[in-house]
């Protein structure tokens, strides 16, 4: 089992901050003017075109086989046994 020495982990607060450092952005020059108006930003609701859940009819069983059937739908065909069945 590897020991990790005391060292090692008061290096990692110098490594975060050195590399928080660097992550700032860039200071604009003062003389710098701002060349247009930024976009105006548009709300769009997340909920735009929900629907509610609408609780559908059930249709009766049997039509509802009768539907599959005629669709071609329902389990794939059994394969056929191996040759060696007895």
């Amino acid at each position: 089992m590897p020991h990790s020495s005391p060292a090692r982990w008061l290096a990692v607060p110098w490594a975060v901050a050195a590399l928080s450092a660097t992550a700032q952005p860039l200071p604009v020059p003062a003389d710098t003017a701002p060349t247009a108006n930024p976009p105006i930003p548009t709300y769009k609701s997340a909920f735009e075109g929900y629907r509610p859940f609408a609780d559908e009819k059930p249709i009766p069983w049997k039509e509802a086989n009768e539907t599959v059937r005629r669709r071609g739908g329902g389990a794939a065909p059994a394969a056929p046994p191996p040759k060696d069945w007895p």
